[in-house]
């Protein structure tokens, strides 16, 4: 008897030192994950348990947090139970007692699904109380067996509950206001993007590269929106997004979970894309042949979670900033709340960028027609004109090839004035065209009277004429222009553009070829033919 109070004295005693290294233990850290492991492994060494889940109060749910021993803490941390639905727990943290489970199957009150999958047969519940407030539980048990606890380990286990909740708490607080101090230098940072250039190319790949590293997400994009096309239009992407040609990326508002954030003007998240890759991947991602295993926010490319938030200016959509995480449900109240604040800045260093290239836009077309309205007054001659005005709209609109030809009404034809940048031999072909070759594009520009571009016409449809001339020029599916040349409703020449991209024109462009159109019709009206040229030789 004597050896066995003895016992029972020093077990008592190295518990007792157990739960008080442990407290100390607990109090000495405001690291979160460290808190919580020594708050773990001083539990289930007290209590003699193998396996512990460590719960925490949010949202009216008990959420999962670590996990300990044969479960592990990525499990954990997918579980959430309704406040009410774990009765042991909450019966623990109101009444503020330690609750004991003698045999879960019958009088535990766990969720069955869940005693059932971790093998619980019999457990210690310890609440997590800060003063009034409930932090959260946990739960202690042996796998594959039942067992009783002791009053010391109930004694003990509720001392180091009441002492890890404050530690806890105090973590969290520490967390919370390390996560305001990151969030602060997050917003700077990002700001500061706005400052690197007021080239709109160098901001986005600043602002997509910045927002990437302080959400510390794996994935980001930025899309405009590009209001004569009424689509969202790809602009920079970093991580795992850079992989699709950013040129390719286009969707309607509505389309994909980017479209809708942009059509809704609110943000839209997916936690988990696994399960649904073909259904997912058409929702998420902008390309059309996503089935090709190019979409930048899918399982294929390791992204399982996306958020999108709009980008406004003035309370005017200008576009979205997406990112994707490889890890499920990866945005928090905390991520929701950060994005759309670096969204608000991005949104302003968009807006100067974009007001910074429309004002050079602008002045460039200002000296552009400056420069041709000279062109078109120092010679009464139609083809200087032509030549001078065509030196200046290939220089300054950067042209790969281009060409200006006047209509001789005598002989119903388009004579080449002037041209940039054909191959040899091309130009000469085309020195003198009749307007009676209607296949030509360039001939129905100027029958109908209206810009044609690359955009109205299909190149695989084009007729065995046009097919040819743009083989030999090289310039299939480039971007281009045929601009008639009008004077009161009257053709008296024409122009032909080429770009080096694919893309469509925009309204600045179209009105820039429309003015340059303008201004050599009122030259070539108010001016004569030099007979001499050999451009007009028979």
């Amino acid at each position: 008897m004597f050896a066995y109070e003895v016992t029972e004295s020093i077990t008592r005693s190295r518990t007792q030192e157990a739960a008080l290294r442990v407290s100390v233990s607990a109090m000495s850290s405001l690291d979160f994950d460290e808190t919580i492991m020594v708050v773990m492994d001083g539990l289930t060494s007290i209590t003699g348990v193998d396996t512990a889940a460590l719960f925490l109060v949010e949202d009216d749910q008990w959420v999962g947090k670590a996990g300990h021993g044969e479960i592990s803490t990525g499990l954990v941390q997918k579980l959430r139970f309704p406040y009410e639905a774990i009765a042991p727990a909450r019966e623990s943290v109101e009444r503020k007692e330690v609750i004991t489970i003698d045999d879960a199957g019958s009088d535990g009150g766990l969720d069955a699904e869940y005693a059932r999958k971790l093998k619980v047969r019999s457990a210690m519940v310890v609440p997590l109380v800060s003063g009034s407030r409930a932090i959260g539980a946990v739960v202690l048990y042996p796998t594959g067996e039942k067992r009783l606890f002791d009053e010391d380990q109930i004694k003990f286990a509720t001392i180091i509950g009441s002492h890890a909740a404050l530690a806890i708490e105090n973590s969290i607080i520490y967390q919370n206001e390390l996560a305001i101090r990151k969030s602060l230098e997050a917003i700077e940072l990002v700001s500061e993007a706005g400052l690197v250039s007021l080239d709109l190319e160098e901001v986005l790949f600043e602002l997509v590269n910045r927002t990437q590293d302080v959400m510390q997400m794996d994935a980001a994009m930025f899309l405009l929106y590009d209001a004569r096309e009424n689509c969202l239009v790809g602009r920079a992407a970093t991580g795992a997004s850079d992989k699709v040609p950013i040129s390719q990326i286009k969707l309607a508002p509505g389309e994909g979970i980017a479209g809708r954030a942009f059509q809704e003007g609110a943000p839209m998240k997916i936690d988990d894309i696994r399960g649904h890759e073909s259904e997912m991947c058409a929702e998420m991602c902008p390309l059309a042949d996503c089935h090709t295993g190019d979409c930048p926010f899918s399982e294929q490319h390791g992204i399982v979670s996306v958020l999108a938030v709009p980008l406004r200016v003035t309370g005017r959509l200008i576009g979205v900033l997406q990112i994707g995480s490889r890890r499920q449900a990866a945005f928090s109240a905390r991520e929701w709340g950060l994005i759309q604040v670096l969204a608000d800045r991005a949104s302003l260093a968009v807006q100067n960028s974009m007001l910074h290239e429309e004002t050079a836009r602008e002045l460039a077309r200002v000296k552009l027609l400056r420069e041709l309205a000279d062109a078109c007054a120092g010679s009464q001659h139609k083809d200087a004109i032509a030549e001078r005005a065509l030196q200046a709209v290939y220089e300054r609109m950067d042209c790969s090839i281009a060409s200006i030809y006047w209509l001789d009404p005598e002989r119903d034809e388009l004579v080449n004035l002037a041209f940039r940048g054909h191959p040899p031999g091309v130009a000469e072909n085309l020195r003198i065209i009749g307007l009676d070759r209607s296949e030509l594009l360039l001939i129905r520009a100027v029958n109908e009277r209206r810009i044609i571009t690359h955009e109205d016409f299909n190149v695989d449809n084009a007729s065995e004429q046009e097919a040819g001339i743009l083989r030999q020029m090289d310039i299939g599916y480039s971007r281009c222009a045929r601009v008639p040349i009008v004077y009161q409703n009257e053709p008296v020449g024409a122009m032909a553009v080429v770009f080096r991209d694919s893309r469509a024109f925009t309204s600045g462009e179209l009105e820039t070829l429309k003015s340059i159109s303008h201004l050599l019709a009122v030259a070539f009206k108010n001016s004569s033919v030099d007979r001499e040229s050999p451009l007009l030789e028979s």
